[in-house]
């Protein structure tokens, strides 16, 4: 008879054998525990971790009759729910989930206040970049890596060979690591990009596409790109659109073509490379209360850092400004303006590429309130750089810095 006594092992093993009451008791059992696990990972989806534990149950009560294997209910349950998980939040392409209750799990949370944040932002991202994984090849890493099961076990379970197990798992790490340097990659990197793609008619880069799956500024920033172009485009009258077209057919077919081609093609462009320009050559503040877009070291902060997305204590901004990969110069100077009440404070590294950075000419720090700064780039650097600053509060009576 099946009762509340029966052993998991008895239920698994009757199940099998055709009892579905069996398995109706394993999921009285579990349910709640399968719907708080799934609930923990969903994060701001939890609503849905009732769907999922159903789903859960399901997989499970057709898995079970498929093989004879042993197992530990419950550990298996949570395995199969975590797949649940992911394949949900792969469906809803998920932005970084609440992952709190997994990374207070590792054995390194237990470390400053700073430390946990960086812990459960990390887990957070990688959470949703496995979501967004191609299925086999989510299926392969996490059975892999987390599981733990060999490429032999993987291959059955697969119905394939250990190669291309290996290349599965393989594929989804370098995968994986993309997907982190697209997200690390400065916010200036990527509409850089995305205007220079929009000016040459081409797509963006691939690293700028995975950058926008997970930056809503960007993508936010993309699309006033592509209205501003339409806006432009309605502003041109159609037989001035078929006059200009005509010309620079006929301008290719002369003797001169190149040069009259070239002075054309700037009469068209004219008012969308000035746009473009103004908005590729203005500067981004970051300023109190906002996520900060990258990790900022500076002696002037207090703790020494500021751990990416870590909203900017008061009293500090930072200022960057995209420097373009320009051919044929050596070095470029940008000019960086503090917002009001803020002062030069220190010169941050680049973001984008090793360079030297200095100031010319040298600002009062904690006096100026702009800087010009130079950007040394090496020979071998074809992509742009961000040049940033940090500005801190004016300095206060007598001279001496406040710390923000």
């Amino acid at each position: 008879m099946i009762g509340r006594t029966t052993t998991d092992d008895r239920l698994v093993t009757a199940y099998r054998g055709g009892d579905d009451a069996a398995f109706d008791e394993l999921a009285r059992r579990y349910r709640a525990q399968v719907q708080r696990y799934a609930a923990s990972i969903l994060g701001d989806r939890r609503a849905l971790a009732e769907d999922v534990a159903q789903e859960t149950l399901l997989r499970a009560a057709l898995a079970l009759r498929r093989d004879d294997r042993p197992i530990h209910v419950r550990a298996w349950l949570l395995t199969v729910a975590r797949n649940c998980c992911l394949d949900e939040l792969a469906r809803t392409r998920a932005s970084p989930v609440d992952v709190t209750v997994l990374a207070d799990r590792l054995p390194s949370a237990q470390g400053t206040p700073e430390q946990r944040l960086d812990i459960k932002q990390d887990l957070a991202a990688v959470v949703s970049d496995i979501a967004l994984l191609p299925s086999l090849q989510r299926h392969a890493l996490v059975r892999r890596e987390v599981d733990g099961i060999s490429h032999a076990e993987l291959a059955r379970e697969l119905g394939t060979t250990t190669q291309a197990t290996r290349s599965l798992v393989m594929r989804a790490r370098v995968a994986l690591v993309r997907d982190r340097e697209a997200r690390d990659a400065a916010c200036d990197e990527i509409r850089d990009d995305l205007l220079r793609a929009t000016d040459e008619r081409r797509r963006a880069s691939m690293r700028t596409y995975r950058h926008l799956g997970g930056c809503a500024d960007c993508r936010r920033f993309k699309s006033r790109i592509r209205t501003t172009r339409r806006a432009l485009a309605a502003l041109v009258p159609a037989p001035l659109l078929v006059a200009l077209v005509g010309a620079k057919v006929a301008a290719v077919s002369t003797a001169g073509g190149k040069a009259t081609l070239a002075k054309t093609a700037a009469v068209g462009c004219a008012g969308a490379c000035l746009t473009a320009g103004a908005v590729e050559l203005a500067p981004h503040t970051f300023g109190a209360g906002t996520p900060s877009p990258q990790r900022v070291d500076s002696v002037l902060l207090a703790g020494g850092r500021i751990a990416r997305r870590q909203p900017l204590p008061r009293g500090v901004a930072l200022v960057q400004r995209a420097v373009p990969a320009a051919s044929g110069a050596s070095s470029l100077a940008v000019t960086l303006a503090c917002p009001d009440g803020l002062r030069v404070g220190d010169l941050l590294a680049p973001i984008g590429g090793r360079a030297t950075m200095y100031y010319r000419p040298a600002p009062r720090i904690g006096v100026d309130r702009s800087a010009r700064v130079v950007v040394d780039r090496p020979a071998t650097l074809r992509t742009g750089l961000t040049a940033r600053i940090l500005c801190v509060r004016t300095p206060g009576p007598g001279g001496a810095q406040r710390r923000p």
